[in-house]
């Protein structure tokens, strides 16, 4: 690593006997995910949310027994409409609430918000992609909650 940043720093790096150069060597750098696992996650996170935030009673809503078998057994989800997608920058810009979209690199932003007909989870963890999670379709009043995770400093809070 040492000499990645040599010759990132300097534009050229050396080691014993060999010079580099830039040109010479191409930094690859790759990471395999599993996205079926990671989404389950998300959704789990935003279920969550909605016990700490909403209460487990309202959670055990009949409405939301395709994301909860979703989360327990990861089964249910629909490849043409998934329960976990992900806010694009355009997305984000026009529709994101500023709480979620400005939230501080360092802080997890988690809200639950309804328009009266779905109940939405938006996830954004280290302040990088905003993760939206179609928990169900219960009756509820149109809300908004936010809660933070700020694990240097404040805890979980809401705001």
């Amino acid at each position: 690593m040492r000499l990645a940043v040599g010759a990132f720093a300097d534009a050229a790096a050396t080691s014993p006997g060999k010079s580099f150069t830039p040109g010479d060597y191409k930094i690859r750098i790759s990471q395999s995910v599993d996205v079926q696992k990671m989404n389950r996650a998300i959704a789990k996170t935003a279920f969550n949310l909605g016990i700490k935030l909403l209460g487990n009673d309202v959670m055990k809503n009949p409405a939301l027994n395709p994301i909860r078998e979703y989360c327990w057994n990861g089964v249910g989800d629909d490849p043409k409409h998934p329960f976990v997608g992900y806010l694009s920058e355009q997305k984000q810009i026009a529709t994101c609430p500023d709480k979620i979209a400005s939230a501080d690199v360092g802080t997890h932003a988690l809200m639950l918000l309804s328009n009266g007909d779905r109940l939405i989870g938006l996830i954004r963890l280290y302040g990088a992609t905003i993760y939206r999670v179609h928990l169900g379709s219960p009756a509820f009043k149109r809300f908004e909650r936010t809660a933070f995770v700020d694990y240097a400093a404040r805890g979980i809070y809401e705001a």
